[in-house]
């Protein structure tokens, strides 16, 4: 979620023990600190990208952070694990 303002909100996946019920899609903020810098972002993308090859962003641009997925994240953020 960039903000355009250098800063963006990350989410990932739900660690298994965390996903939805039913198959639906969870979704967790990467930071536990929430909006940070888009440089530390992309760095963070950029290790996960070295990990996973077939990796997956979208990017939403909106000045005042809406990414319509309130319902689908879960209240537990993470720090940056690499």
């Amino acid at each position: 979620m960039n903000r355009l303002d250098g800063t963006v909100d990350l989410f990932g996946p739900a660690p298994a023990g965390l996903a939805a019920l039913q198959g639906e899609r969870r979704f967790v903020a990467c930071f536990v600190a929430g909006t940070v810098p888009e440089p530390e972002a992309d760095a963070y993308l950029g290790r996960q990208a070295e990990f996973d090859s077939d990796l997956w962003v979208i990017e939403i641009e909106d000045r005042q952070g809406r990414h319509l997925l309130e319902a689908e994240i879960m209240p537990q953020g993470r720090d940056d694990p690499l």
